[in-house]
């Protein structure tokens, strides 16, 4: 008897679960995804709902990661991206398509602190973790890591 409650329990709890994530599901049934991509430009997204946004590396001011407890049930860590005058531009959840090039550019930033991004990985309650604070005229250089094979994105680098 008590294995039969046990799997109803389950049953149930499993479609709580898919109920709660449904709610950003296309009519088609596949999940959106929220993208992000970085060039020479600047940084730019599209959200959820295929709204496009973006900031060039010439008015970023800020970057931090605010962390929310509210995970694994939503986006609980996301980078925030503030132009030169404090306004916040861009909000990227850490699991968005393309959040690998976003965080290696970000890390080239002079001064970018990534003792803070450890920090905010850790975190499961709702947190700001400022990450860097300064001004560019152009995309940071990334340099490939030792060892690596990476190919560098930019001549001369």
């Amino acid at each position: 008897m008590i294995y039969v409650v046990a799997f109803v329990l389950i049953g149930v709890g499993l479609l709580v679960v898919n109920r709660v994530r449904g709610g950003r599901r296309h009519r088609s049934g596949s999940a959106p995804t929220f993208r992000v991509s970085v060039d020479d430009a600047g940084i730019s997204c599209v959200d959820y709902q295929g709204q496009a946004r973006s900031v060039p590396w010439t008015e970023l001011g800020a970057v931090g990661i605010t962390t929310t407890d509210k995970g694994p049930w939503a986006d609980d860590v996301l980078w925030v991206l503030h132009d030169r005058s404090g306004q916040v531009r861009l909000v990227i959840p850490s699991g968005a398509e393309g959040n690998e090039a976003l965080l290696r550019d970000l890390q080239a930033l002079p001064g970018f602190d990534n003792e803070q991004v450890i920090q905010a990985m850790c975190s499961t309650s709702n947190a700001h973790f400022p990450c860097w604070k300064g001004s560019v005229t152009q995309r940071p250089v990334r340099r490939p890591k030792e060892g690596s094979q990476e190919v560098s994105e930019h001549p001369g680098a």
